[in-house]
């Protein structure tokens, strides 16, 4: 295993794939985050301009944390498509029949790809949470910043999420075998298919439709504690509005009727899992030449 696990590495740093996936990730969650905290700045120092919300205490509200998790939650899409070619690239190229050959097993040579590319997942985790971080304190402002078991939750829900999202990838890929199939399906889902289907089944319900999808459960995973973030530092809110406030919030989160961060956390780890052994089912199954 631990040759195929240094052929993994050989094959990802002498490509300029990563990298390259990696400067727009950097961007992506710098300026993304930036530009939601400073809304949610001018937000805030609107309403304490404003007569009509006069005698309300906004010094508390952390607005910051949405530009956190909406900017986590969006660029985690490259590493998603980089744990999406790890298998279809191969396939692509038509090295994967080299790299199956060489291997005790397609499930060794599957195993080694899943264990270098959790080890990348989790790099580029960091660098998600670090860029996002940056660019909430950018545009922070005026506005109050987390603490620091705050900072923590929230950087550990966003690593934690680059992780699963990069081995879902993975499996999905060896799953479809098409790097097009694969790459262009996951953005088409994750951008659109399944926030068009939320809106429709939250319309249908009546309320906000629960983070059970794998979409909804990965973005509750920093969405959810930047919501409870934000609430924490409001304060007690009244019980006849304590609903409608905790799914707005939510929504400024881009975790509309999320669970726990935990509770997504489980939920996202049980779609990747699924993910990974319908891909290992299905490179079995396929043939090569």
């Amino acid at each position: 295993m631990g040759s195929l696990i240094r052929a993994e590495f050989r094959k990802i740093f002498t490509t300029n794939l990563w990298w390259g996936l990696l400067i727009p990730t950097v961007l992506l969650g710098v300026f993304w985050s930036w530009g939601f905290s400073a809304l949610g700045t001018s937000l805030v120092e609107g309403l304490r301009s404003s007569e009509a919300f006069e005698g309300i205490d906004a010094d508390s509200w952390m607005t910051s944390v949405f530009g956190f998790a909406r900017g986590a939650n969006l660029s985690t899409l490259f590493p998603m498509i980089f744990g999406a070619l790890a298998v279809t690239g191969e396939n692509y190229r038509r090295t994967i029949t080299t790299t199956f050959l060489t291997a005790p097993s397609r499930g060794a040579a599957l195993g080694a790809k899943l264990v270098v590319y959790a080890l990348m997942g989790l790099g580029f985790g960091v660098v998600v949470a670090l860029s996002t971080s940056l660019g909430t304190v950018l545009g922070a402002g005026s506005t109050p910043l987390p603490g620091a078991t705050g900072w923590f939750l929230l950087i550990l829900s966003t690593i934690l999420e680059t992780v699963l999202w990069t081995l879902l990838g993975v499996g999905l890929g060896a799953l479809v075998g098409n790097v097009f199939a694969a790459v262009i399906g996951l953005l088409f889902y994750a951008l659109l298919v399944e926030n068009v289907g939320v809106i429709a089944l939250s319309n249908v319900v009546g309320t906000a439709f629960p983070t059970v999808l794998p979409n909804s459960s990965a973005s509750g995973m920093p969405g959810a504690v930047a919501a409870d973030l934000f609430l924490n530092g409001v304060g007690p809110i009244h019980p006849m509005f304590e609903k409608e406030a905790r799914l707005l919030v939510e929504a400024a989160a881009g975790a509309q009727g999320a669970f726990p961060w935990w509770a997504n956390t489980l939920i996202f780890t049980g779609y990747t899992a699924l993910f990974v052994v319908l891909g290992w089912v299905g490179s079995r199954r396929r043939d090569i030449n």
